[in-house]
């Protein structure tokens, strides 16, 4: 696919990270995470300063804002460190292995899955306090809401139903007030910006394969607003910073060989926009301003490696920018201030684009 350049772009590799498995900007103005199960490494790059930290991970998780990080280990251990020091604050004991755990964005509360379930950790007291049973080989689906009000958790019922239910967790009551039933497994969860809708996407509704629903909760009233069902599978989906729009990424065709990204209206399920692509999307993104998507699009394969990130301008309604690379990354994310653009992962080297100041 041939694009005009419109974006003045700087492309940077930033040697110092190698091989990451996940790479993302988190909290207000340029701080990113890179890690690895072996590595991770957080850089402000408004203050020109990196912390490492080398431990044998089996998760990990970061909140800028009250600069935490979590490093889940064998044996069902969590360390949580100060990134702005580098210093351990505290170990949480306890449990299976986490296989994933994530941290709220004021620090406040860390959810943690394993094969036991879904624990929500207070770490202003270190306990535990909620716990969501089940999990099997199935690992929980959650997430916290931006304004720490909810905290959300699929559970399945069992290891042959297809029937999962989504918890919604309110942090300052302690209780769940609301429960969401959900047909097919439960691939994403996430909250809008604002706090007021809840997103669940699954796939194979109904045992049927390769058929994909996307449910949207308003989380106040409990009330579904819309569903979007479709026969390509759902690879990512994004808000936009205003909690306006949606941008699904699928994959579509016989052998999955091709991309589609629509931009959905958040309030009714109704298709604002589209655009195809030659490869199957990877991963989404969306620039704070709200003009831009990011697009990962590539190819995995013992016979070749190659990634594209196109950059779509929603107003104009065309991809504006295009970079391709013979290495494979999964990963991209715009940082807070709309300076750069990350893209990276899967052991990939990590390409930096900063666009230029008007």
């Amino acid at each position: 696919m041939s694009v005009q350049q419109e974006l003045d772009l700087k492309v940077y590799t930033l040697e110092l990270i190698s091989a990451p498995k996940t790479v993302r900007f988190f909290g207000e103005g340029c701080t990113l995470l890179a890690g690895s199960p072996t590595h991770v490494s957080i850089l402000d790059f408004n203050q020109s300063g990196s912390v490492e930290f080398s431990k044998d991970n089996t998760s990990y998780a970061f909140s800028a804002k009250s600069n935490t990080l979590a490093l889940g280990q064998s044996g069902g251990l969590i360390q949580i460190f100060d990134t702005a020091t580098g210093k351990r604050r505290e170990v949480l004991k306890g449990g299976a292995t986490p296989k994933k755990i994530k941290i709220s964005l004021n620090g406040d509360f860390l959810a943690a899955a394993n094969g036991n379930g879904t624990s929500l950790i207070n770490l202003n007291i270190g306990k535990t306090e909620h716990h969501f049973p089940g999990g099997g080989w199935q690992f929980g689906q959650f997430h916290f809401s931006p304004d720490e009000r909810y905290f959300a958790a699929g559970v399945r019922k069992s290891e042959s139903s297809l029937q999962h239910t989504v918890y919604q967790y309110d942090l300052s009551t302690k209780t769940i007030d609301r429960e969401f039933s959900i047909e097919g497994t439960i691939t994403q969860l996430l909250f809008s910006p604002n706090g007021e809708k809840l997103l669940v996407s699954t796939t194979d509704p109904g045992g049927i394969a390769y058929e994909t629903r996307l449910h949207l909760f308003d989380t106040a009233s409990g009330k579904e607003l819309f569903q979007w069902e479709s026969d390509e599978g759902i690879v990512d989906v994004v808000f936009s910073p205003n909690s306006k729009v949606l941008a699904i990424g699928t994959a579509a065709g016989a052998l999955i060989q091709n991309g589609v990204v629509r931009l959905l209206d958040a309030n009714n399920g109704t298709e604002k926009d589209r655009f195809m692509l030659d490869n199957v999307v990877v991963d989404l993104d969306m620039s704070p301003d709200g003009q831009l998507v990011s697009v990962v699009s590539g190819t995995y394969s013992m016979w070749k490696k190659k990634a594209v990130v196109f950059i779509y301008n929603m107003n104009e309604h065309r991809i504006v920018y295009n970079l391709n690379s013979k290495e494979f990354f999964n990963m991209n994310s715009f940082s807070s201030d709309g300076r750069f653009l990350v893209v990276g992962g899967r052991g990939s080297s990590v390409q930096l684009l900063e666009f230029k100041k008007n």
